[in-house]
């Protein structure tokens, strides 16, 4: 049976939560479904459904924002760096969890 990796980055259940969890419903009879996401009320509803989730530590990416600077709207340089530095931070916590299913 070939496997699918969610990975998500909330551990509350919110919209999007909602819509992986009726999409795994549908898959989950034709696939294996893994769900990697931060410990919380998430994960335990996987649980209670079946599906097998890792629990992994996540940063949060904020927004990139806009900043009203000496009259012109201009990218916030170090807010970009450091969403950069989370997004590979996690792409590297994402890899050792795909290495290890």
């Amino acid at each position: 049976m070939r496997k699918i990796l969610y990975y998500n980055t909330f551990s509350t259940i919110g919209g999007g939560e909602i819509s992986l969890l009726s999409l795994i419903k549908g898959l989950k009879e034709q696939f294996e479904i893994i769900v990697a996401c931060p410990p919380g009320d998430f994960p335990e509803v996987l649980n209670n459904v079946g599906i097998k989730v890792i629990t992994v530590k996540t940063d949060m990416l904020k927004p990139i924002r806009m900043r009203w600077h000496n009259r012109y709207w201009g990218l916030n340089l170090f807010t970009c760096l450091y969403d950069v530095f989370l997004f590979m931070k996690n792409l590297f916590r994402l890899n050792k969890v795909i290495k290890s299913t």
